[in-house]
């Protein structure tokens, strides 16, 4: 069971300039000007140790104008989706063979398999240009974005992967550590993150939280680190624009690196083009793991008390099982109202005191089938 022993290195996050593109033929030359921006950022990371991770934020390369301009997933899977076998792909593969990094990059994608409907991925490329690791968002930003979720065709996703954490919490075991993804939403619900530890985790790269949301990110992520025993690269967006003439800033660009225990070891404000560099130490967390009586928390997880906080249904499964089903009007109508509806009535929300308060959720449905 000996481990082969993984040297300190430096992890980059980049914060490039977010562009809602109208279409996937502007990606390569978004790609350009990224790796003109890696290169930048390497050469000066390196001054101390090697860079061997480059993790771009979503939307580095598409944007966000599909939840902008409320778009069908049929146009966006026509104009702007990509294949993870495209010409875009290759050229993130090659940048990754330039640089001799591994490689982490966001990207909405199609699959054939799953038709009206598309994933919103995190990837992962080995310094050969090789696809290592694909993770699915699990929550999207509701209303607003329409990507499908595991969850959204869990029927079909288990038929297909499997129940086990590999399905919906994977994790690539690399010559730099144990990594795993939490993209943006899914760094809110401590159980995703939880899940990418349980299954080995040392290294989370967490991308993109959109203000004011993102004001959220430093201590959601400072304490997935804490709690889960890894270090986590986080890395904010910035500036962007629908028509390259008012850029505003999306994210604020506080990217960050933390260490195991919870500390801010790299730190970059800036909506503009940017970098955040940290010193990962996988042998010291490693040892720290297996050495601290009480910090290694997840040892000492209970289980079976734990269990039961999840044994009724809270969203429903398979939202999209043939298409995707929703708009942002009727996700908030049909789902989201529905959805604290549930909650009032299983009494884990409690209404507030203010008349007139079932006015602010008139026209909830309540879609769940173990509502009560």
């Amino acid at each position: 069971m000996q481990s082969k022993y993984i040297p300190p290195y430096t992890a980059v996050g980049l914060t490039s300039e977010t562009k809602f593109i109208q279409h996937r033929d502007e990606i390569p030359a978004i790609i350009d000007e990224i790796a003109n921006l890696a290169r930048t950022a390497v050469f000066f990371s390196s001054f101390e140790l090697p860079v061997k991770l480059v993790a771009l934020t979503e939307g580095a390369l598409q944007g966000f104008i599909d939840e902008v301009l409320d778009m069908s997933a049929n146009d966006f899977i026509r104009d702007i989706a990509i294949s993870l076998e495209g010409p875009e792909v290759q050229k993130l593969k090659e940048l990754a063979i330039e640089l001799n990094v591994y490689l982490a990059f966001q990207a909405r994608t199609f699959d054939d398999k799953y038709e009206d409907r598309f994933f919103n991925q995190n990837v992962l490329l080995n310094p050969k240009g090789e696809i290592i690791l694909q993770h699915y968002k699990n929550t999207v930003l509701y209303p607003s974005e329409h990507s499908t979720t595991p969850h959204d065709v869990l029927d079909q996703w288990v038929e297909e992967k499997g129940n086990e954490l590999d399905a919906f919490y994977p994790v690539a075991d690399t010559d730099i550590g144990k990594i795993g993804f939490a993209m943006a939403m899914d760094g809110s619900y401590p159980e995703y993150v939880r899940g990418i530890a349980m299954n080995g985790g040392e290294l989370l790269i967490r991308v993109s939280l959109p203000a004011p949301i993102a004001s959220k990110f430093e201590i959601q992520n400072r304490a997935h680190a804490l709690n889960n025993t890894m270090y986590v690269l986080g890395v904010l967006g910035g500036n962007a624009s629908m028509d390259d003439t008012s850029p505003i800033d999306i994210m604020g660009g506080a990217s960050h690196v933390v260490d195991y225990q919870g500390n801010i070891i790299g730190s970059k404000q800036s909506p503009n083009k940017s970098f955040v560099a940290g010193t990962i130490d996988i042998e010291q967390l490693r040892e720290f793991r297996i050495t601290s009586p009480i910090m290694n928390w997840i040892k000492d997880l209970r289980s079976e008390i734990i269990a039961p906080i999840y044994n009724k249904q809270i969203l429903p499964a398979n939202m999209n099982r043939t298409n995707t089903a929703y708009n942002a009007e009727s996700y908030t109508k049909e789902v989201l109202n529905g959805q604290v509806k549930l909650m009032l009535e299983r009494g884990i929300f409690t209404p507030p005191s203010s008349p007139n308060w079932e006015e602010r959720i008139v026209g909830a449905t309540n879609n769940n089938e173990e509502s009560e």
